[in-house]
């Protein structure tokens, strides 16, 4: 009987403890208590969570993107080499071939 009166007694303070321990946790929290503030961070947490698994999955078509235009421009620059140096023939046959005159 004396048992069950002192774990009676022991649960209550217990119960008052945490009772305690929470008001003062809600004092020093502020109204932007712990519970809300860890709830708000997980949800920003959860959205640039996101944001990032989009911009990776963004970045492999930009790769692909920028492997595309390197080649665009290492093409263009083989062209404009092959250009240079046909024209560079044309000006070389330009002066070695003679046109007549039409005769009237």
């Amino acid at each position: 009987m004396a048992e069950n009166a002192e774990l009676s007694n022991v649960a209550a303070r217990l119960s008052q403890v945490e009772a305690q321990l929470a008001a003062d946790a809600a004092r020093i929290d502020g109204p932007v208590g712990g519970v809300e503030l860890r709830a708000y961070q997980q949800q920003v947490l959860a959205r640039l969570r996101q944001i990032r698994d989009t911009m990776n999955a963004e970045g492999s078509s930009l790769e692909q993107l920028r492997a595309e235009r390197d080649a665009a421009r290492s093409e263009a620059a083989t062209l404009k080499q092959q250009v240079a140096k046909l024209s560079y023939r044309v000006e070389h046959l330009k002066q070695h071939v003679r046109v007549e005159p039409p005769a009237n």
